[in-house]
């Protein structure tokens, strides 16, 4: 589905405007929960969100081998990932 509506739908208008539809919703959504659940900004919530749908993109469209400029192995690279989002979602001092 998401190889639909991100990759494929874009040459179909229709096809595109209901996707861009649908991953709004989406990102509004986790922006949200992920708000609520850390306790973080919705501008924070919101980077998060960026950071982890880019990361599905690459992974939908590109193998490791494509884009990866260091040999890790996957656990390794979702440590680093969860450490940058921990990051992100920590509220701000104040």
């Amino acid at each position: 589905m998401f190889h639909a509506f991100v990759v494929t739908g874009r040459a179909d208008p229709e096809l595109r405007a209901r996707g861009a539809m649908m991953m709004t919703r989406a990102a509004s959504y986790f922006t949200s929960h992920l708000s609520d659940h850390f306790g973080c900004s919705p501008e924070a919530a919101e980077t998060a969100h960026q950071i982890m749908f880019a990361q599905a993109v690459l992974l939908v469209l590109f193998s490791e081998e494509e884009t990866a400029a260091v040999d890790a192995d996957t656990e390794e690279r979702r440590r680093h990932l969860v450490r940058a989002l921990r990051a992100v979602l920590q509220p701000a001092a104040g």
